[in-house]
């Protein structure tokens, strides 16, 4: 017969074992480690300056796979750094993304980025009308850049002019840029802008010769400047000044055959055909 009263102590001492025996002791009582420090990340900072800014976007829109382009192009979208030229530059770029979320992803990003610039914000409201295929993508945008705003959507924004500062940010940015037909494309666009000011001409007419090497490069970028309309009587002076550093007498006849038929000055602004950077009308 078994002794009770042994049987009891016998299964205390088994329970109350040090653990060096091997024995396994269970608790009902559960045990968590201790919490994390909330450590606050930082906004995501591009380095400073617009040719190294628009240098990376540029790499960014280089990528082989949509998904991947999209990807870092979103950050870049976000950070807090990201200069007027640079954004603008970044719209172009989402807008060559092959798939609608994608772009939508990355102009939504920009969108709600509090450094986002008042041309910036104009040429996303524009841009997206033909841009962007569903109207439920349009309206995210225009809904975050309202809240970025803290206003209705920014239907008047339209016709917000770039500030001569950004004007020749933008111009030494594409300046800068290691593909050389990115950079003629680029100073092309800049050239037909009805906005851009007389500092400006003479600057983009001084980066043409001192940073595009190709003639055909310089031929493309002077044409497009003496075609724009809005050109004035200085510029045009140091354009035709200037026109002995092209080597090519073909190219020099083209740009003085520009200034010639070059049309008035209309407030309707670019053709439909402009499609690298986006016209601010």
């Amino acid at each position: 017969m078994v002794n009770l009263s042994r049987l009891v102590a016998v299964c205390f001492a088994l329970l109350t074992v040090p653990a060096t025996t091997g024995c396994i002791v269970v608790s009902s009582q559960k045990t968590y480690p201790p919490p994390k420090p909330s450590v606050a990340t930082p906004p995501h900072a591009l380095p400073h300056g617009s040719e190294a800014q628009i240098a990376i976007i540029e790499s960014f829109g280089d990528l082989p796979f949509d998904n991947d382009k999209a990807d870092r192009l979103a950050v870049a979208a976000g950070s807090h750094n990201l200069t007027p030229a640079a954004q603008l530059v970044l719209i172009d770029e989402a807008m060559g993304l092959g798939f609608d979320k994608n772009k939508t992803r990355v102009l939504v990003a920009l969108a709600g980025n509090p450094c986002l610039s008042p041309p910036a914000r104009a040429a996303l409201a524009r841009r997206i009308n033909n841009g962007l295929a569903f109207a439920s993508h349009r309206k995210r945008v225009l809904d975050t850049l309202a809240r970025n705003a803290g206003a209705s959507p920014p239907a008047d924004l339209h016709a917000v002019p770039l500030p001569v500062v950004d004007q020749i940010a933008l111009i030494d940015a594409y300046a800068a840029l290691p593909s050389t037909s990115k950079r003629v494309r680029g100073l092309s666009s800049l050239a037909r802008r009805p906005d851009l000011d007389a500092p400006s001409q003479h600057r983009l007419i001084d980066v043409t010769f001192d940073r595009v090497s190709s003639t055909s490069g310089q031929h493309d970028i002077l044409t497009a400047l003496a075609s724009n309309p809005t050109i004035g009587t200085a510029t045009i002076a140091y354009l035709v000044e200037n026109l002995g550093r092209l080597s090519s007498s073909h190219s020099r006849d083209a740009v003085l055959q520009a200034l010639v038929d070059r049309p008035p000055a209309s407030p309707a602004g670019y053709g439909e055909d402009e499609v690298y950077l986006e016209p601010l009308p």
